[in-house]
C-alpha cells in the first residue's frame, strides 16, 4: 500500500493556500488622487487601505475621503458568496490533482475516480455560471483601473 509520507505537511500547505484563496476574495486595489496604487481589503465599513503613508497625500484627510469615496466598495454579502465559490473552486481542482489523490486516497475505488474525473468540471462550470450572474465589484491585488493619459 502506498502512503504519502509527507501528507502532514501537504495538508498543513493545502489548508493554508485554501484560506489564502478565500482571503484574497476581499482585496481590492485602487489609484489615489496621487497616482499611487494602493492595496486594501474590504470591510463593513470600507476599505481597509494596507500601504497609507501620511506623508503620501496629506495624512487622515485623505483617508477619510479615499473611504468616503471608497464606501460603496465595503464588503457586501455577494462577496462571501464569491469567497465560498473561489474557495470551493480551488478546494475541488487541488484534491482532484492526480498527486493528491495519490497521497490522500492511495486506492480509490472506480466510483470515485470517476467521481474525481468528472468534479472540477461540474464546479468550474457552476461557479463560472454563478460568476457571470452574480459579477463583483472586486478587482484584486494589482488590478487597479489606470487613468487615462490626454
Amino acid at each position: 500500500m502506498h502512503t504519502c509520507p509527507q501528507s502532514p505537511h501537504f495538508s498543513s500547505y493545502y489548508n493554508n493556500f485554501s484560506l489564502v484563496c478565500l482571503i484574497s476574495s476581499f482585496c481590492d486595489s485602487f489609484i489615489g488622487t496621487n497616482e499611487k496604487l494602493y492595496y486594501d481589503i474590504a470591510t463593513r465599513k470600507g476599505l481597509h487601505i494596507f500601504n497609507k503613508n501620511k506623508k503620501d497625500d496629506g495624512g487622515n484627510i485623505e483617508e477619510r475621503k479615499i473611504n468616503d469615496t471608497y464606501y460603496k466598495y465595503r464588503i457586501q454579502p455577494i462577496d462571501f458568496v464569491h469567497a465560498f465559490c473561489s474557495w470551493l473552486v480551488f478546494v475541488v481542482y487541488a484534491m482532484c490533482s492526480s498527486d493528491v489523490m495519490r497521497c490522500f486516497y492511495p486506492r480509490p475505488s472506480d466510483n470515485v475516480n470517476v467521481l474525481m474525473m468528472n468534479l472540477p468540471l461540474a464546479v468550474g462550470s457552476a461557479m463560472s455560471f454563478l460568476f457571470m450572474l452574480f459579477p463583483t465589484k472586486r478587482r484584486g491585488i494589482g488590478y487597479a483601473d489606470k487613468g487615462t493619459s490626454n
